[in-house]
């Protein structure tokens, strides 16, 4: 049985957040960026997991 990822939908790809620092300056930020999924290993799918709710 194979079930499409919880964590990507299904799409191989997550979005994170992530922070970055300037060593040099002051200037701090924020940003969002896509990542491979590591929970389906980019496939999208799950295999032989089954859950019973």
């Amino acid at each position: 049985m194979k079930i499409v990822c919880p964590r990507c939908g299904g799409s191989g790809i997550v979005t994170a957040e992530r922070a970055a620092i300037e060593l040099s300056g002051t200037r701090t930020g924020t940003g969002l960026v896509h990542e491979p999924c590591d929970t389906c290993a980019e496939n999208g799918w799950l295999l032989d997991v089954a859950g019973f709710v």
